[in-house]
C-alpha cells in the first residue's frame, strides 16, 4: 500500500467510524496483535489506516489520481470523522508513499492539485509525502 488515510486519536472510536462509514481498514487498533495502540509523543492512540491506492512507490501521479478519486467518492462519510473523536480531536493524514533511487536526479517535484489540497482542507485531512531512499547498493 503506497498511499494510505491514517487515523488517530486518544478517544477516537474506530469500530464506530468504521461501522458508520462502511469503509474497512486494512489496519486498526483494534485488530493489532501488540501493542493494541499506537503510542505517539507519549499518547497512547487509537488508529485505523485505511488503504487509497495500491500504485507503485514510483507512481505519484497514479497515487495522487487514486487518492483524488477516493477523496472525492467518501467526502460525506470522511466529513463524519471528528464526530467520533470523543474527548479529543482525530489526526487525520493521507500519506503518499514514494520512491527514490539514490543514483538519480537530485530533484524531483511533485505537484498537487489546489482542488484536491482544498478537499482535503476542508475534511481536515493532512497531506504527507513520505519519500524512501533506494539504495543501488543492495545493502
Amino acid at each position: 500500500m503506497s498511499c494510505v488515510l491514517r487515523l488517530s486519536g486518544p478517544t477516537f472510536n474506530v469500530h464506530g467510524f468504521l461501522s458508520s462509514t462502511g469503509l474497512s481498514a486494512y489496519k486498526d487498533s483494534r485488530n493489532d496483535q501488540v501493542p493494541s495502540k499506537v503510542e505517539a509523543h507519549g499518547q497512547e492512540l487509537n488508529y485505523c489506516s485505511i488503504d487509497v491506492s495500491d500504485k507503485d512507490f514510483e507512481d505519484f501521479e497514479g497515487q495522487l489520481k487514486d487518492a483524488d478519486v477516493f477523496i472525492t467518492m467518501y467526502a460525506e462519510k470522511l466529513s463524519t470523522i471528528q464526530a467520533f473523536s470523543g474527548t479529543g480531536p482525530v489526526n487525520a493524514v493521507i500519506d503518499f508513499g514514494l520512491s527514490k533511487n539514490e543514483g538519480a536526479t537530485p530533484l524531483r517535484c511533485f505537484i498537487l492539485p489546489s482542488h484536491f489540497m482544498k478537499l482535503c482542507g476542508e475534511l481536515c485531512i493532512d497531506v504527507e509525502l513520505s519519500v524512501y531512499w533506494i539504495s543501488e547498493r543492495g545493502a
